[in-house]
């Protein structure tokens, strides 16, 4: 299971905002099952899960509506520990749109 965690925070003009988050990135390998025998129980796939790296990402956002908002930010990863950036997965830039999500009843 892959989780996150950030914080955000006010910027210096009206209606922006500054957000960063972690990505905490794993490895799955999947191991298929041998072929049974006839009589033998079949096998079940073995799943092996390895903390990866970390995905870092910083962005800086201005409300576009109420329930909207655009930004441009940089993803950048870093080693299991979180110390030092990694030349692969290279970093790279992007630009987001969001809108809030509908509650449903």
């Amino acid at each position: 299971m892959e989780a996150a965690i950030g914080v955000w925070e006010e910027a210096e003009k009206e209606g922006e905002f500054r957000f960063m988050f972690y990505r905490f990135i794993e490895n799955l390998t999947i191991t298929e099952p041998k072929e049974e025998e006839e009589g033998q129980e079949e096998e079940q796939e073995g799943v092996t899960q390895t903390f990866a790296f970390i995905q870092r990402v910083r962005s800086l956002n201005h409300l576009t509506t109420n329930d909207s908002f655009e930004g441009t930010g940089m993803v950048d990863f870093l080693d299991a520990a979180g110390a030092h950036l990694l030349a692969s997965p290279p970093a790279f830039t992007t630009t987001a749109r969001a809108v809030r999500l509908k509650l449903v009843p």
